[in-house]
């Protein structure tokens, strides 16, 4: 996968970043292994490797993957799955499991 930054009202590719897995989104930044881009100021897709040039097109941004990688709320995920344990212990207890 690869991050390209690029100017919206002239859609001119200003960075591209190659080589991108493991990526979470944020609204101005994407972590990925081995780095980050944070404070993006400027508009920018995630998408799979594909040649790109002086310009985005609308068909790339057609493509933009960054919806499919949130970054994990692992505070939230953390509530969750300890609500799931509570749940399964008192199902447990109530079947005399534990």
């Amino acid at each position: 996968m690869k991050i390209v930054i690029f100017e919206p009202a002239t859609k001119e590719v200003i960075y591209i970043q190659e080589q991108v897995s493991n990526p979470e989104v944020t609204d101005n930044s994407v972590t990925f292994k081995g780095g980050e881009l944070a404070g993006i100021s400027k508009s920018f897709i995630l998408i799979d490797d594909m040649e790109v040039s002086d310009s985005v097109t609308d068909e790339m941004i057609a493509l933009d993957k960054k919806a499919s990688y949130p970054k994990t709320d692992l505070k939230k995920e953390n509530e969750d799955l300890r609500k799931q344990l509570t749940d399964l212990s008192f199902e447990l207890m109530m079947k005399g499991v534990l």
